[in-house]
């Protein structure tokens, strides 16, 4: 999936068009009536994604999904992430709510 920016596709719409008004119009109409992207969560504003140190950019994913225990050495694995990675399981943080 590519998510643009809607005015950089007027824009660029604009200058595809130059001098012709109606193909301007007729293409700025369009692309304002295209539905938006649901916006990205990274992982920093993620209630799931726990910063473990302040100084580094990885922090660990404590969704389920992304947990799990290894059957075969009895350990807990947890997968670290960057701040700015995204996933589909990614919840926003609930208002004031601040990494631990």
């Amino acid at each position: 999936m590519d998510l643009i920016e809607r005015q950089a596709a007027i824009d660029a719409m604009k200058d595809t068009f130059k001098g012709t008004m109606v193909g301007t119009r007729v293409a700025v109409d369009a692309i304002n009536r295209l539905p938006s992207a649901e916006p990205v969560i990274h992982c920093e504003d993620c209630k799931w994604w726990d910063q473990k140190f302040d100084d580094s950019p990885m922090g660990y994913c404590m969704a389920a999904k992304h947990n799990h225990y290894s059957t075969h050495w009895e350990i807990h694995i947890q997968r670290t992430y960057g701040k700015n990675f995204f996933c589909a399981d990614a919840e926003p943080k609930e208002e004031g709510e601040e990494d631990d």
